[in-house]
């Protein structure tokens, strides 16, 4: 008889645990303390909503130089100059 736990909602592993194989080799999880199981879906709400609480929806301000600016934009310019100067004749 095999016993399985089964953590597709979620769960705590509050001890080694292994979880599956990769290369012959167990994967384990909770071995260094307690550890969070948890679907994606579920990890990113969670985000979400710890960030609101912390505040986080503050602007956040990028600042770049003018050489930053013309060396990531000069590919898209020199391209447009040509398109335009090809529609003037």
């Amino acid at each position: 008889h095999l016993g399985v736990d089964w953590y597709a909602e979620g769960g705590i592993l509050t001890k080694p645990t292994v979880f599956g194989m990769m290369n012959g080799r167990p994967q384990v999880g909770g071995e260094a303390g307690p550890e969070a199981v948890l679907p994606i879906e579920k990890l990113s709400n969670i985000l979400v909503d710890t960030f609101k609480n912390m505040g986080v929806e503050k602007p956040i301000i990028i600042q770049l130089d003018g050489r930053t600016i013309a060396r990531v934009t000069a590919p898209y310019m020199s391209e447009e100059l040509s398109f335009r100067n090809k529609r003037r004749f």
